[in-house]
C-alpha cells in the first residue's frame, strides 16, 4: 500500500505545473536608464543617419562620379565606401597576370593592368 501511494505522489509531483518567467531586455546607452516610456529617441533606428554604423566608422560615400566604381566597401552596408577609384582599377594582381599583364598602379586594392 505504501508503494501504491510512494507512485501516486511521486507522479503528482513531476506533473505538478512549473511556473517559469520572461521579461524583456533594452540596450541603451551607457549611463542611460530606462524608464518604460515609449519614445523615438529611446531606440535605436536604422535609419537614421545619426545611428549609421558605416558612416560613423568613415564610410560616407554612396556614389561616385562617371568612370569611376566604389571603393573599400563598408562590412555592415556594401552601398557605402571609403574612397572612389577610377573605373579601370577593376583587376586583382592574379588577374593581371593570368592575361599575361603587369600590375599597374593600385586604388581600393585593384589594379589596372599593363
Amino acid at each position: 500500500m505504501q508503494h501504491i501511494f510512494l507512485k501516486i505522489f511521486t507522479l503528482a509531483l513531476i506533473c505538478m505545473p512549473v511556473s517559469s518567467k520572461a521579461d524583456v531586455r533594452f540596450v541603451i546607452d551607457k549611463g542611460e536608464t530606462f524608464s518604460g516610456e515609449r519614445g523615438s529617441d529611446s531606440f535605436y533606428n536604422i535609419n537614421s543617419q545619426k545611428n549609421n554604423p558605416c558612416e560613423e566608422e568613415g564610410y560616407t560615400i554612396t556614389s561616385c562620379p562617371t568612370g569611376f566604381i566604389g571603393a573599400y566597401p563598408c562590412p555592415y552596408n556594401s552601398s557605402y565606401f571609403q574612397s572612389c577609384c577610377p573605373d579601370e582599377y577593376i583587376f586583382t594582381a592574379e588577374e593581371c597576370t593570368s592575361m599575361g599583364k603587369d600590375t599597374g598602379a593600385s586604388c581600393g586594392g585593384k589594379y589596372s593592368c599593363e
